[in-house]
């Protein structure tokens, strides 16, 4: 009988220290930072992905830079958010052939100032031309850069076209990573996405891995400085049918769930030299613990989207 009630304190004991736990497990693990009075650039388009990124860092209080080709985009994105007056849209490429002209534009409009860049690429495979810069990557109906395949392309276009968001993305670093370097709790962020089956064609599988390596370069050369070089790599699946949404739900839908994590990475005072990995909603809820940030509460930057 003694042993017995030693057992039943024991678990009861037990059951309390892991409920314990779990509650920790669910909160914060740090105390929620604020981008207020901060400048963000979002490079990369302004679709839905760069649509998401800017909402998230707008919540957070950050003054919010992002350029494009296509001024219906910039148009576009401004009215869904409300035209907020913290957003800055500014007609530009950041492509090699236009990024010093584009760069020089933007830090004329924010008077010198930058405190973080979120720069995507090949996160969204289907966005077709005038959507993001990612859309120059070639695409047709059979999934590859020529009827014959991956192969079928001489050394000299088989360069040109592997290189197309890698150099786009290393022309962005090149020029504004210097800048950054000099900034107190800076930041840097790259967010790409996942090769594989989803991807729009074998010679995008090609320029996804490349800016993988870029950034798994720069975060390398950073980890000792104060200049927060991270990747967030996303796997997760945007703008899924009826019934993929039916058998795994979201709270909230993906893009503002990474722009949330963004911010976060960006306000945080901890983020370091780091590769941070989404393929599934519990991956997407770890990361907005690790990284909280103070968000400004709805209606603030509602969208129609807000509501499904």
């Amino acid at each position: 009988r003694g042993y017995h009630r030693f057992m039943l304190g024991h678990m009861r004991q037990s059951t309390r220290r892991l409920s314990t736990t779990i509650d920790r497990i669910r909160q914060p693990t740090t105390a929620p930072h604020s981008l207020e009075g901060e400048v963000a650039w979002v490079v990369g388009g302004a679709g839905l992905i760069g649509t998401g990124l800017v909402r998230g860092l707008l919540r957070a209080g950050a003054t919010v830079l992002i350029n494009s080709r296509h001024k219906p985009r910039l148009a576009a994105l401004a009215k869904e958010l409300d035209h907020p007056e913290q957003l800055l849209a500014l007609h530009g490429s950041m492509l090699p052939d236009g990024a010093e002209d584009t760069v020089t534009a933007a830090l004329r409009m924010t008077s010198g100032r930058l405190d973080h860049v979120v720069t995507h690429s090949a996160v969204r495979w289907w966005a077709h031309d005038g959507v993001d810069e990612t859309s120059t990557v070639a695409m047709d109906s059979s999934h590859t850069v020529a009827p014959g395949g991956l192969l079928e392309l001489g050394c000299d276009e088989f360069v040109r076209q592997a290189m197309m968001l890698p150099l786009m993305q290393y022309e962005v670093a090149r020029l504004l990573v210097p800048k950054l370097a000099q900034v107190p709790n800076a930041s840097y962020t790259f967010i790409t996405g996942g090769a594989g089956e989803g991807s729009r064609s074998s010679i995008g599988q090609v320029n996804t891995q490349a800016v993988w390596g870029l950034a798994a370069a720069l975060r390398h050369e950073h980890r000792n400085t104060r200049l927060k070089m991270t990747e967030v790599r996303v796997s997760m699946d945007f703008n899924r049918s009826v019934e993929e949404r039916r058998a795994d739900p979201r709270d909230c839908p993906l893009s503002h769930d990474v722009g949330t994590i963004s911010a976060g990475l960006a306000a945080s005072r901890h983020s370091g030299s780091s590769l941070h990995q989404i393929n599934s909603n519990e991956d997407v809820a770890l990361l907005k613990r690790s990284f909280p940030v103070v968000e400004r509460p709805y209606p603030m930057y509602v969208s129609l989207e807000d509501m499904l």
